[in-house]
């Protein structure tokens, strides 16, 4: 059976037999047409999947906690009665458990102890209320406007361990801050916040307007899925006020940084979505971009357009940030600490390196399960070996686990520290696992397939790896650290008998950052087999002036790659280039 990661929903009706006993039919068709008419939609826009529903229960699966208690948030809040009919018998109410665990999947259906843990506490929730575990309230407290109520530890039924739990009492909505009216900034996080506005429709044809507001709401899901900046709920940002005035009123109206618009124009059968990312301070246009295609093909339209403006957006912001933290005097957050590391790790030497790590502890001393950041260090360590720089393995392997285990429900720590893991462990189906997680969460992250592929390059499958580099590359290209993708794709072309290709790539990324010995490393060997050795030669002299202890023995020791051959024709064509044997 498959196995993953999930976060699961089980919700149930109030009393009902007590409504089927009174109305049968009408019971039912009230049941089905709210199926069909709220909850499948519902679940739809938070990217869960409704399993089965079995009468009057209801079992769904999510990938991410924070999509499902988003969706439980809703679902309670449009089932909430109106204050004059609070007592009507008629009134139909759930009761909502969510849980964060491992399930099986057989034929659709899914199984285990995280289904029946959800099933135990979707019993212990009040009417109109949701019960979750500890382990669901520590993925999403810090981003939702809620007050959770602890309920301590409990033991539940045919369950071997205690379980912590918790009762939710939403905020209005709760799934996102909201404008609360009296012209005050919402609360929202430390970390960067953006909303997504209605598109505009330029079709001229109002019946297209649904085209166009389907497409923002499918981008909030899709931003939402990158665990380091907030995205406004669908609520708050197409809410009255945000389809006309100026940005930067629209911005402070809703207390974020930044605002993502566009149009939609069509022309026959052909669509063009226009995007743009706009700072809120000043007004100021970050970037925009366009894409076109088919109505026939739409579905795949905005599969492009989630790419698109992912690839563009991410990169764009995090510059932004860290140049804004760089800025900040006193009063820094874990996430200031998180950003300032990310340009010292990109430089590589043995001080930026050790200050990246002491950033990265500082934050970890503010928020001890900072996932993102123990995932940092873990990969930190993994960067230090090729380096040539003393790394503690055993401490990089703890940090791994430690973002694996604090970031179940971040795709970031997901993939850094299953990466990490695979690397230093060199257990790297293991680190697959934790990265097809991670993708599964948000499978636009250049940085996720970036990691995969050198994991399948390291296993001995350059084929699979050259496909997660491209794709790397075609989300992100402008990512300050799409070199090692372009590393990793060289290594993969190198592996595949394509050494011309893999030198041409190489010297990409050489470009990008001369300080990444990897690069030196697959250049060397590609001009090699080539048949360039005066070149190949001069690469390695460059290569043991950042590495000078390294020899073709330290090389075969410390390597990762273990593909059939693999290893001893990188070291052959190294050994032709003039690195030293011992």
């Amino acid at each position: 059976m498959e196995r993953r990661l999930a976060a699961i929903l089980v919700a149930d009706i109030v009393g009902y037999s007590r409504l089927m006993g009174r109305d049968e039919e009408r019971t039912l068709r009230a049941v089905m047409h709210l199926r069909s008419e709220f909850i499948e939609p519902l679940v739809a826009t938070h990217r869960g999947r409704l399993v089965k529903q079995t009468g009057d229960g209801f079992l769904i699966e999510f990938a991410s906690a924070m999509n499902a208690i988003q969706c439980a948030l809703q679902w309670q809040a449009r089932m909430a009665p109106d204050d004059d009919n609070d007592d009507s018998e008629d009134a139909m109410r759930f009761r909502i458990g969510l849980h964060l665990g491992d399930i099986l999947i057989e034929q659709g259906d899914i199984y285990g102890e995280g289904v029946n843990i959800a099933a135990r506490l979707e019993a212990l929730a009040p009417p109109g209320g949701i019960a979750l575990s500890g382990v669901v309230k520590d993925q999403v407290h810090a981003r939702i406007s809620a007050d959770f109520r602890d309920q301590g530890e409990q033991r539940l039924k045919n369950i071997a361990e205690p379980i912590r739990v918790w009762l939710l009492e939403a905020d209005g909505e709760g799934a996102a801050p909201t404008p609360n009216g009296s012209g005050e900034t919402p609360q929202l996080p430390d970390t960067p916040s953006m909303a997504v506005l209605p598109f505009a429709n330029l079709t001229g044809d109002p019946a297209q307007a649904y085209l166009a507001l389907g497409l923002a709401d499918q981008l909030i899901t899709t931003l939402g899925c990158v665990p380091w900046f907030f995205v406004s709920a669908q609520a708050a940002s197409f809410g009255n006020g945000t389809d006309q005035g100026d940005p930067v009123a629209i911005g402070r109206r809703l207390g974020v940084r930044y605002l993502v618009d566009g149009t939609v124009q069509r022309a026959g059968d052909q669509l063009r979505v226009s995007v743009r990312l706009i700072e809120t301070a000043e007004g100021r246009q970050l970037w925009t971009g366009s894409i076109a295609g088919p109505m026939s093909d739409l579905f795949d339209l905005q599969d492009r357009l989630a790419e698109t403006v992912i690839g563009a957006i991410e990169p764009r912001m995090r510059q932004i940030e860290i140049r804004r933290s760089q800025a900040k005097h006193g009063n820094l957050t874990a996430f200031d600490d998180y950003l300032r590391a990310l340009p010292r790790i990109r430089e590589m030497s043995p001080s930026e390196l050790a200050e990246a790590e002491r950033l990265l502890q500082d934050a970890i001393g503010k928020n001890p399960a900072y996932a993102a950041a123990h995932g940092l260090i873990a990969w930190l360590m993994t960067l230090r070996v090729p380096q040539g720089q003393s790394a503690d393995l055993e401490r990089g392997v703890s940090h791994a686990e430690q973002a694996i285990r604090h970031g179940a429900d971040d795709p970031d720590a997901l993939s850094t520290g299953g990466y990490a893991l695979g690397f230093l462990t060199f257990d790297y189906p293991l680190g697959v696992r934790y990265l097809k997680d991670s993708l599964n969460m948000n499978p636009n992250s250049a940085r996720a397939h970036d990691f995969a592929g050198w994991l399948y390059c390291y296993s001995g499958d350059p084929d699979e790896a050259l496909a997660h580099f491209d794709h790397s590359l075609r989300l992100s290209p402008i990512d300050d650290f799409a070199f090692r993708a372009l590393t990793g794709q060289a290594f993969a072309l190198f592996f595949l008998g394509r050494p011309e290709e893999a030198a041409t790539t190489a010297r990409r990324a050489l470009t990008a950052n001369p300080n990444f010995t990897p690069c030196h490393r697959v250049l060397a060997a590609a001009l090699s087999e080539s048949g360039r050795l005066d070149e190949a030669g001069a690469v390695v002299q460059k290569l043991l002036g950042f590495y000078p202890s390294l020899t073709v023995e330290r090389y075969s020791a410390e390597t990762r790659f273990t593909g059939d051959g693999h290893k001893q024709r990188l070291l052959d064509a190294l050994r032709r280039a003039g690195l030293p044997e011992e």
